[in-house]
């Protein structure tokens, strides 16, 4: 595994050779795709947000809960999360412990548990992240750094996606 250059990376990847084994200044060129990925990915979203606009945002923020409802169900949320939390370093500490036993008994269960943890945090959040969103998108100066951040997310998480190709 060599540690190669932009330009010797693409070089190779242009000779059809496999490049994703190797490393681009230190870093794996297989995480730098994957992470390419999840940039695309959000710069995709800006896309959406910006056609989905402001106001129906809003609306849908409006409609998915306001702060005395999230008051309300903050502390069955915040247990749920936590006892999610615990469970989860339980399976960390077993699967450092005996990774080939744990692969077999537990990643399926281990795996909806990080899942349900993530959603749990999301719905907690939503309301204030769709809200702030489009607060964003309101200010023609917010809208026009969230585009360019947007195209530049595209532009680059495609490079490395196709790179690790």
């Amino acid at each position: 595994m060599a540690d190669l250059g932009l330009l010797q990376a693409w070089d190779m990847w242009f000779q059809n050779l496999q490049v994703n084994q190797h490393t681009l200044y230190g870093w794996s060129i297989m995480a730098l795709g994957r992470a390419g990925k999840v940039a695309a990915f959000l710069g995709g979203m800006t896309v959406v947000l910006d056609l989905v606009g402001p106001e129906r945002l809003r609306k849908f923020g409006a409609r998915y809960g306001d702060w005395e409802a999230f008051r309300s169900r903050r502390l069955p949320l915040v247990m749920i999360v936590l006892i999610l939390g615990i469970y989860t370093l339980m399976f960390i500490a077993l699967a450092r412990r005996d990774p080939a036993w744990f692969q077999r008994h537990l990643a399926l269960p281990a795996t909806v548990l990080l899942v349900l943890q993530a959603v749990a945090v999301t719905i907690g959040f939503m309301p204030f992240t769709v809200r702030g969103i489009a607060r964003a998108l309101e200010h023609k100066r917010a809208e026009k750094a969230i585009r360019t951040a947007g195209v530049g997310l595209l532009v680059v998480g495609f490079h490395f996606d196709l790179l690790a190709s």
